[in-house]
């Protein structure tokens, strides 16, 4: 949801409290059950290569509710959403997209960098500072944040990888075009997965 929340920062109506509780409560859940915890955990959808787990769709739902959708829309949008994510990760690691511990830790480092600088608006530190206040420790959200990134990093390389290359082979296309291409794509990969 790390991506979504960027979303989410145009929106004043964006419940931060009640999204930082959900996501402390998710860490600190997974902290102490561990791997008895995912060994539990239910699925909620099976595609051909993929598990859309009943945790995702609960998070997703949280997320939507927490701006303000009623929890039939917030777990129609956490669906579609969990179904994409999944699926372009599973396509990312395919093509042979990972990422190490050391590119995680730097990310993380450098998002608290650029968290913590004077260039950051008053509004998203107080955005941050809402949700990082949920955590029993500042420290533990940002061990939350490790596991965020663990996927969706390798999953940024494959669509820069995948931007890059469109324009190299459509010389003069614009952002707008590229924006359509990758929707499409996404939704084929999708439609493809879960047929």
């Amino acid at each position: 949801m790390a991506v979504l929340l960027n979303e989410a920062n145009d929106d004043n109506s964006f419940d931060m409290e009640s999204w930082g509780k959900y996501l402390n409560n998710e860490y600190q859940k997974t902290q102490n059950e561990g791997l008895r915890a995912r060994s539990k955990a239910r699925v909620y959808e099976e595609g051909d290569s993929v598990s859309i787990m009943d945790s995702d769709i609960k998070r997703g739902t949280a997320f939507y509710q927490a701006q303000g959708m009623n929890k039939e829309k917030a777990q129609d949008m956490a669906v579609d959403y969990a179904e994409e994510s999944e699926t372009l990760y599973n396509k990312a690691i395919e093509e042979g997209y990972s990422v190490t511990e050391d590119e995680i830790e730097k990310y993380i480092s450098g998002l608290r960098e650029a968290l913590a600088s004077e260039t950051i608006d008053a509004e998203s530190k107080r955005q941050l500072l809402e949700v990082t206040g949920q955590f029993e420790k500042e420290k533990d959200y940002w061990d939350y944040q490790k596991q965020v990134y663990a996927k969706l990093l390798p999953v940024q390389k494959y669509v820069s990888f995948m931007e890059k290359k469109y324009f190299e082979d459509h010389p003069g296309a614009s952002e707008s075009e590229w924006m359509e291409y990758f929707e499409n794509y996404k939704k084929e990969l999708v439609k493809k997965e879960f047929n």
